[in-house]
């Protein structure tokens, strides 16, 4: 949302149409606070992957997160560099790419479409995060990584 509201800005500023490209970059300034503030989880030092309807967060640490650090919907230093080195840990990265899930979290297993398997979509994507963001030796990791089990 955040990304999109960005590339609004920018075509509305291309066109020339100044009122709405100010409109979408305050939308997204607003949109990237929320995400950096509601969305950062203090106790895992890491963000929450959704919120449910009753308004409660899903509490697991996800390679998901690094979704927004590429598309630019988070602003804070710290939060990018947390992300960024937990990705690269042991308890994301393999040998054949990101899992979806750390393999320590009690919901992980290894079979699992969304609770442990290694995506090389995830993986490309934390790559993209962690070379965005000057962690280039974890990115170029994950990307041969992938490429290698192909």
């Amino acid at each position: 949302w955040a990304a999109t509201l960005d590339a609004m800005s920018y075509i509305s500023s291309s066109l020339n149409n100044k009122s709405d490209a100010n409109m979408y970059a305050e939308e997204a300034k607003r949109i990237k606070r929320i995400i950096d503030e509601q969305f950062w989880n203090r106790k895992q030092n890491f963000f929450y992957v959704g919120k449910m309807k009753d308004g409660s967060f899903m509490a697991d640490v996800a390679g998901y997160s690094t979704v927004p650090v590429y598309l630019n919907a988070v602003t804070d230093e710290n939060k990018i560099r947390n992300v960024n080195e937990r990705i690269s840990s042991k308890y994301f990265s393999t040998d054949w790419g990101l899992r979806m899930l750390e393999d320590s979290s009690a919901k992980y297993h290894p079979g699992s479409y969304h609770s442990g398997m290694v995506w090389p979509l995830y993986s490309g994507w934390a790559a993209l995060s962690q070379f965005k963001t000057g962690h280039n030796i974890s990115g170029y990791k994950h990307i041969m990584n992938s490429l290698m089990e192909v």
